[in-house]
């Protein structure tokens, strides 16, 4: 199987555009402020740059922006603070804290509300079970800090719309200290364990695909994410809630600083800068090194029962086992000919008087191939349903096709049939009229053997991508059925956007469609498919379309891929197509 592209979120050397100009923009912030904010933000400032470095690459996730961005936030608010004149009063400096956390805070919506659901396919792993409850929590206790701030919002700018239910500034504080200073305080050295063996776990799920029972257990089939995704899910969860616990706890000391303008909080931010600094390097460690190395692919674990239409379709009446006497295939209504020699041929005739039982079969009325001699004598059980020919044939000497089932038998045998020499007229020759079984390629109304070949494509124009493909059989013809959602910042997708695009569905026999052209008719001599592995032509692409195309006589797949915005989540334009070849690489 051929390696696909991941996201690219490792380290690459040297320092990316952001990093540059959010240095720069310090240094410069600095030299303005210098006479005004204390020396002691210089090393605060080195502690950010340090942090900032852990970040390189071309492209962020949108987690690190936005630590890199309420970083830089803090810095300007602690310089307001330090540096501001007595004129600036208290309520003047909440005003601004609280508007600037607001703003902050609408920027942290980005992340989709239902992140902690990636964590579902992998619930059963102890880790996780350990994990999951210190996660939820101060996803909570976040909930109530948003809420907090909105009702401070409402009494320092009332309007019609005020909430009549507030959460007090001292209630909130106190939830900060109890909740998070004694004891939530980023990931602690268990936790860093539990996020370490959580790691391994998720690297061992590969080794579970091909054991079914514990797989399933692991891996729900109603939920899959390959083992990079899922590390890269756990990834921006954790470093989440980090980052949630480190905005509440920043909150708390700036809040703390206003009010006593005289006390040593500040001293005490640095040093909790530099726990989430050290926290955050450890757990971007143990899992970016991981994901260079884990593997993109996906399963999905086949249902309990398949159910036709549902779980599976089929092409019908395609190539289809059929019983023929080899007088009926030769144009000259002779037997001198054995199974073997029919390769191709059709049905001419079927005479009663010798075939009797034979004759009330269905024929085949297209190309009759590949034939070849069982046995003499056999009983042949015709199938009451569209889709197949016999229920069963059982031959003379017990061998066995088919289900047994009760049902009116024909008898079929081979007979004798007499014919005068081509050299004398005197003599005649005896010859043996042979039952063959062979291929019937019949395309007739029965028979399903129709592919789609018009492009799908996810509405790009209202920035969906990709995010699910099944197969759908609608009017005798084989679709590609695609499932699309909207791209958010970070390659998170908009969950309630998720929706099957109908099926651009139609009759083979409507005006102005063509075969080779709008659909594909499968056939005995053309009935390849190649369903190959495609990889994006580079890093941050995403799939906007599929196709089935049609090269050297062979079915092949083609994906669409555009490029986007890692950080804006816009999908670009100039789509890329990139089909699959015989050598499983791309064109």
């Amino acid at each position: 199987m051929s390696e696909a592209y991941y996201i690219n979120v490792g380290l690459s050397e040297g320092e990316p555009k952001y990093y540059q100009w959010f240095k720069n923009k310090i240094k410069s912030d600095i030299q303005v402020r210098r006479a005004r904010v204390p020396s002691s933000i210089m090393s605060t400032l080195l502690l950010l740059l340090g942090f900032l470095a852990l970040a390189k690459g071309s492209e962020y996730m949108l987690i690190d922006k936005l630590t890199m961005d309420f970083l830089d936030l803090e810095n300007h608010m602690w310089k307001q603070i330090l540096g501001g004149t007595s004129q600036v009063n208290y309520l003047g400096e909440e005003v601004e804290l609280i508007r600037t956390m607001i703003e902050f805070d609408s920027k942290l919506k980005q992340i989709p509300n239902n992140i902690m659901e990636y964590l579902l396919p992998i619930r059963h792993i102890d880790s996780v079970l350990k994990l999951y409850p210190k996660l939820i929590y101060i996803d909570r206790l976040y909930q109530k800090f948003r809420k907090f701030l909105n009702s401070r919002k409402q009494l320092i700018w009332p309007d019609e719309h005020s909430v009549t239910s507030f959460i007090h500034n001292q209630e909130m504080m106190q939830d900060i200290h109890i909740h998070i200073y004694r004891g939530a305080n980023f990931t602690t050295n268990n936790e860093q364990y539990l996020i370490g063996n959580l790691v391994e776990e998720i690297l061992q799920i590969e080794l579970l695909k091909y054991n079914g029972s514990e797989y399933r257990k692991v891996y729900k089939r109603e939920y899959f994410q390959s083992p990079q995704l899922m590390l890269y899910n756990v990834y921006n969860i954790i470093a989440l809630r980090n980052l949630k616990t480190y905005i509440m706890m920043e909150y708390a000391y700036l809040i703390k600083q206003i009010e006593s303008k005289t006390g040593n909080y500040f001293n005490l931010a640095i040093e909790n800068r530099k726990k989430f600094e050290a926290q955050h390097k450890k757990m971007l460690n143990i899992v970016r090194k991981r994901m260079a190395s884990s593997s993109p692919q996906s399963w999905r674990n086949d249902p309990d029962k398949h159910l036709k239409g549902k779980t599976y379709d089929e092409f019908t009446r395609l190539l289809q086992g059929h019983v023929e006497n080899i007088e009926n295939m030769d144009k000259l209504e002779k037997c001198s000919k054995n199974c073997s020699d029919y390769r191709k041929t059709s049905h001419y005739r079927c005479q009663q008087q010798q075939q009797g039982e034979y004759c009330k079969l269905p024929e085949c009325a297209g190309n009759i191939i590949q034939c070849h001699f069982v046995e003499s004598e056999m009983d042949i059980c015709s199938e009451t349903t569209q889709n197949r020919r016999y229920e069963f044939i059982r031959y003379s000497s017990g061998k066995f096709f088919g289900k047994a089932t009760s049902c009116q038998k024909k008898r079929i045998k081979e007979w004798t049939k007499w014919h005068r020499s081509d050299n004398s007229l005197d003599d005649w020759i005896a010859q043996t009229c042979s039952y063959c079984m062979c291929l019937c390629d019949d395309p007739n109304i029965l028979s399903d053997r129709f592919i789609n070949l018009r492009p799908v494509l996810s509405d790009v124009k209202a920035n969906k991508i990709i995010t699910g493909i099944k197969f759908v059989k609608a009017q005798r013809v084989l679709h590609m059925q695609i499932q699309e959602g909207q791209l958010l910042p970070g390659g998170h997708v908009n969950q309630s956007t998720l929706d099957w695009v109908s099926l651009d569905s139609y009759n083979i026999t409507d005006m102005g469609l063509y075969n080779d052209k709008d659909f594909y008719q499968l056939s005995y001599e053309y009935r390849s498919m190649a369903l190959d592995n495609i990889k994006a032509p580079a890093p941050n692409y995403v799939v906007t379309g599929v196709q089935f195309v049609v090269e050297n006589d062979m079915v092949r797949l083609c994906v669409i891929f555009n490029r986007i915005d890692w950080i804006s989540g816009h999908v670009l334009k100039n789509p890329i197509p990139v089909k699959s070849t015989h050598h499983g690489k791309y064109l």
